[in-house]
């Protein structure tokens, strides 16, 4: 941030100074819309379609059949 930019944050935070509190607010408030508009946020999916993506069909796994995939995996990759 330039020196010019300073300078001005500064001038116009001691013009505001006096202002009521509400008044205040008001302003910080505008100023955060206006950056949000500048950087609008894209959003993916919502929660309820990650949840979909994420779902599988039938039952989950018990932890001894996800034992034997682990073993399966590991014998094709390494061998014995």
């Amino acid at each position: 941030m330039s020196t010019t930019e300073t300078q001005d944050i500064v001038e116009i935070l001691n013009r505001i100074e006096s202002w009521p509190r509400p008044k205040r607010v008001f302003l910080a408030q505008r100023i955060l819309e206006s950056t949000n508009k500048e950087h609008e946020i894209t959003r993916g999916v919502s929660a309820d379609q990650a949840a979909g993506l994420l779902r599988t069909v039938g039952s989950t796994p018990s932890d001894a059949e996800c034992q034997t995939m682990l073993e399966e995996e590991l014998l094709a990759k390494y061998g014995r």
